[in-house]
């Protein structure tokens, strides 16, 4: 896979001193040190507007969207490759990111309106989602969250999002473990300045989790791969 030149990186997180601020801070540089160049949406500081409202169901009849969800769009059309950075509440995307994927996302520029589509309207391009949570790697597996933030997420959301390829990574013990915290940030710099999507194994399993098999087509019955996402 060539490397991407542009990298939207989608930040999440209300605190302007947070640990994800933290990371995201070291995924740019990383990053900068491959040679891309990027765009971050910080959403909590441009003051992002999640709540979909009855205005937004213009979409549905073929009309336009308010211009500033086109520019987000248009942010979308300009990456070669997108990063996500965001915390994980209650097994999930926070309502902000949530609301961005809700509203962005629209019927007619990401997806055709239909019962069982063939799938996204977008060109494929690789994406990393980068999730701290404050739960270990061990209780992730016991209750099969891993499992199922795979298929909701990378399956079921980004699934829609012309995607080539991609990787959920769990940063376990996030905010519990002064040592394992600190190792995240080396980790995410790394990340940055390596391949957007990296199959090998991550180094410590028992402080992360990376989920990147490939994903299942969605409109063969049974077909147990989609172009490698």
């Amino acid at each position: 896979m060539t490397t991407p030149e542009h990298v939207l990186v989608v930040f999440c997180h209300p605190l302007e001193d947070s640990f994800g601020a933290a990371l995201l801070e070291q995924y740019t540089a990383g990053l900068r040190e491959s040679g891309r160049t990027y765009e971050v949406a910080d959403l909590y500081r441009e003051n992002f507007n999640p709540v979909f409202p009855a205005g937004d169901y213009i979409q549905f009849d073929g009309g336009e969207m308010p211009q500033h969800i086109r520019q987000e769009q248009a942010r979308v059309e300009r990456a070669d490759a997108i990063a996500i950075i965001s915390p994980l509440w209650w097994l999930g995307f926070p309502a902000m990111l949530k609301g961005w994927f809700d509203r962005v996302w629209s019927c007619g520029w990401a997806y055709e309106f239909a019962n069982d589509p063939d799938g996204s309207l977008l060109p494929l391009r690789p994406y990393r989602i980068l999730f701290t949570t404050g739960g270990s790697a061990g209780s992730f597996a016991r209750n099969g969250y891993a499992e199922a933030l795979d298929s909701l997420i990378r399956v079921g959301v980004l699934g829609w999002c012309g995607v080539s390829e991609s990787s959920l990574v769990l940063l376990h013990d996030t905010g519990i473990d002064t040592s394992t915290t600190d190792a995240h940030l080396d980790f995410v710099r790394a990340v940055g300045a390596g391949p957007i999507v990296d199959r090998a194994p991550t180094p410590d399993p028992r402080r992360i989790t990376i989920l990147n098999s490939p994903v299942r087509a969605r409109n063969i019955p049974d077909a147990p791969t989609m172009a490698a996402l």
